[in-house]
């Protein structure tokens, strides 16, 4: 059974009550790399929200910041909180910003603050990103949430660098933002400590890991909820709970984890690559990243020829007990500009999102998801 959310090994689950918590920045030492410092949050957007209130403290206004237009609108809720003015710029087909498109803006209103997405996991343009930090002297920040850790083309550039270790390791909670400054560091620190101090709830987390690991995968698939969103619409939006720091439980589970990363990051891409293979004998689609280099899939992403074929698989594999995803929902002023951002809304459209599982092995893992596309 291959489920969206990593399984813990029972291992882990059972020695993890005894573990001591790691400090932060032992915790953070695969992410840091050279850099200034590290903050831990539970999830990345907070982690956002925390960059932009920093410059509203440091330079005493609200920041503009510029965001790719396809990107998840419930990740903006603390930057919209923090009255940031928010500019979608155009990426095109293949995952990268319109630069040309990004020159021309700038020269008229340039970003205080730029997001780069490594769209999962993989390595965005980080040398064009270089040249536009350095010629509008905007901060740049890279979001590696879909990437496990620092790679070539990951996490080299960036002011600030965010990863969220809880998309891709069997742990229910846990971002880090690597601050390349030790001074800004501090102070961004200094920010998060006056957040309320709650971390999220584990107990259902847990709950679920072990009835997935415990119960047949046929079974688990017969109690998954009914009534899921369509391909072609956005999940409701939910209000996310008011919980920015790391959980005890995330903390001593992360801690464990530390040393198999590298293990984990190949097993990913052997996993990837099997899935691929199975995926790629269907027609009308084809994968969107074929090599990884060092990085690490988040998911294998097959772009499909036409909207109502990836609408069509989507709801046939479901139909079938798999948990094929889409991207979840896109902001509305991109939502409302079809012009302007065409090519984000056909990315929403066309893109098909297959889970990797850290453990299973990558042949299983590709016989169960040809399994459930069907021939």
């Amino acid at each position: 059974m291959i489920t969206t959310a990593p399984l813990p090994r029972w291992g882990d689950l059972a020695s993890f009550p005894f573990a001591a918590g790691l400090p932060d920045h032992v915790l953070g030492a695969p992410w840091r790399g050279d850099a200034g410092g590290t903050v831990w949050f539970s999830r990345g957007a907070l982690a956002l929200g925390i960059v932009a209130r920093w410059w509203e403290e440091s330079h005493r206004r609200l920041p503009r910041v510029w965001v790719p237009d396809f990107f998840c609108e419930q990740s903006l809720g603390p930057l919209r909180r923090v009255g940031a003015e928010i500019v979608f710029y155009p990426i095109a087909p293949d995952l990268r910003p319109k630069w040309d498109v990004c020159h021309v803006w700038a020269r008229t209103a340039p970003p205080d603050l730029f997001l780069l997405v490594h769209y999962f996991g993989i390595p965005g343009d980080l040398a064009p990103a270089r040249e536009f930090r350095d010629e509008f002297g905007t901060i740049l920040v890279e979001d590696g949430a879909h990437a496990l850790r620092p790679a070539t083309g990951i996490g080299a550039v960036g002011d600030f660098v965010l990863y969220s270790p809880h998309k891709l390791l069997a742990v229910p909670d846990g971002s880090v933002l690597v601050v390349e400054n030790a001074g800004v560091a501090g102070e961004i620190a200094a920010l998060a400590e006056r957040l309320p101090r709650v971390a999220p709830r584990s107990g259902g987390w847990l709950l679920r890991r072990l009835a997935q690991k415990s119960l047949p995968g046929t079974l688990m698939s017969r109690i998954r909820p009914t009534g899921q969103t369509p391909f072609e619409q956005d999940p409701p939006a939910r209000d996310q709970p008011e919980a920015p720091h790391l959980s005890p439980i995330a903390r001593r589970l992360l801690g464990r984890l530390l040393d198999r990363l590298g293990a984990i990051a190949r097993h990913r891409r052997h996993a990837d690559r099997a899935v691929r293979a199975a995926l790629s004998a269907l027609s009308r689609w084809s994968p969107v990243a074929t090599g990884w280099g060092e990085a690490a899939p988040y998911r294998t992403v097959m772009r499909c020829a036409e909207p109502g074929v990836a609408a069509e698989r989507f709801a046939a594999i479901r139909g079938r007990g798999g948990v094929v995803e889409s991207w979840p929902d896109l902001p509305p002023e991109v939502r409302n500009n079809a012009e302007l951002h065409a090519d984000a809304i056909r990315l929403r459209r066309t893109l098909l999102l297959f889970a990797l599982d850290n453990a299973q092995d990558p042949a299983a893992q590709a016989a169960a998801w040809a399994a459930r596309v069907g021939r």
